[in-house]
C-alpha cells in the first residue's frame, strides 16, 4: 500500500554514508536500501519536543504578564500628562521626559524579551535535531540503510519506509527533555520612572 507523505521542516534529506550498507561481492550490484522519516513529527511530537513547546508558552505568558503590567503604567502616567494644566513649566518637562524614559524603557525590553524567547526556542530545536540526527545514523548503521530522506522530499513510497516510529523511541530515549534558556532575557523590569506629579488646578 502506498501514500502521499508531505511535510514541511527539516527539508534537506538525510544521506547516509554507503559504507553502511552490508559488505558484498564489488561484482554483485548493490541492493540500496532506503528509508523515509517524518521530522516534522520528530521534532514536535517527541517528548523533547512537547517539552519546549510547553515551555515556550508558559515563558511567553510570563513575558505578556510583565509587560501588561508597565503598558497599564504607562497609560496612567500618561493620561496624568495629558490632563495637567502647568504643561508649560518646568515641572511638566521633567514629568513629561520621565514619561519618555520609561516607554523607551518598555520597548526596549520588548524587544529584548521577543528576542531572547525567539533565540532560546531556536537553541532548543537545533538541539532536537542534532538528537534526531544521531538516531537516524545509529540506526542506519544497525539496519543497513543506505539513504534516509525526510518526508517532505517524497511524493510516494511505501509505507514499510516509514521508519519515524523507530526514531522517535531512540530520541525520546535520548533526550526526554530539553531546557529552554531565556536567561538573555531574564532581567529586572525596567526602574520605574519617577511618577507624574500630581495635577494642579
Amino acid at each position: 500500500m502506498r501514500r502521499i507523505m508531505m511535510a514541511a521542516l527539516m527539508s534537506a534529506a538525510l544521506m547516509v554514508p554507503a559504507g553502511f550498507a552490508s559488505a558484498a561481492d564489488p561484482a554483485t550490484p548493490r541492493v540500496e536500501k532506503i528509508a523515509v522519516v517524518d521530522a516534522q513529527a520528530l521534532v514536535t511530537k517527541s517528548k523533547a519536543g512537547k517539552s519546549i513547546q510547553g515551555q515556550i508558552e508558559k515563558q511567553r505568558d510570563v513575558y505578556r504578564a510583565q509587560l501588561s503590567k508597565i503598558e497599564k503604567e504607562l497609560m496612567e502616567d500618561g493620561k496624568k500628562l495629558q490632563d495637567t494644566t502647568n504643561k508649560g513649566t518646568a515641572e511638566f518637562a521633567a514629568n513629561n521626559k520621565a514619561f519618555e524614559a520609561k516607554k523607551a524603557s518598555y520597548q526596549k525590553q520588548a524587544q529584548e524579551k521577543g528576542q531572547a524567547l525567539e533565540k532560546g526556542a531556536g537553541e532548543a530545536i537545533l538541539a532536537i535535531r542534532t538528537a534526531v540526527a544521531g538516531a537516524v545514523k545509529d540506526i542506519a548503521a544497525k539496519d543497513h540503510y543506505t539513504l534516509i530522506l525526510t518526508r517532505d522530499n517524497v511524493v510516494l513510497a511505501e509505507e514499510g519506509m516509514d521508519i519515524t516510529e523507530q526514531v522517535m523511541a531512540q530520541l525520546d530515549k535520548a533526550l526526554p527533555d530539553v531546557k529552554l534558556n531565556v536567561s538573555a532575557a531574564k532581567a529586572e523590569a525596567p526602574s520605574a520612572a519617577p511618577a507624574a506629579a500630581p495635577a494642579k488646578k
